[in-house]
């Protein structure tokens, strides 16, 4: 398995055929962080996964200004750390009377 090592030196000739596929492996290996999107259209439904980001800021604007729920809906942003889950925002729909 290459090292990172590996990944900094650009004259090692795994570099070059391993380039660009740093992230493939990190989540191959579990290693990576993601961040999801996820939304239910009913309360009673489970999420499902609407984006997934490699970093927090473009996570959370997608999930601030983007993502539309219906009323009776929520949504989630996760972030996933080596295979270990941690919801960092949760919101539920508006009834609107």
């Amino acid at each position: 398995m290459p090292t990172d090592k590996q990944y900094v030196d650009d004259t090692h000739p795994i570099h070059t055929k391993l380039k660009g596929m740093k992230r493939q492996i990190e989540l191959a290996a579990k290693s990576g962080i993601e961040f999801h999107v996820q939304v239910a259209e009913h309360y009673k439904k489970s999420y499902y996964d609407v984006k997934v980001y490699e970093n927090m800021r473009s996570a959370e604007d997608y999930f601030y200004n983007r993502t539309e729920i219906k009323p009776r809906g929520r949504k989630r942003l996760i972030k996933i750390d080596a295979g270990v889950l941690t919801v960092i925002r949760e919101q539920m729909g508006e009834l609107v009377p």
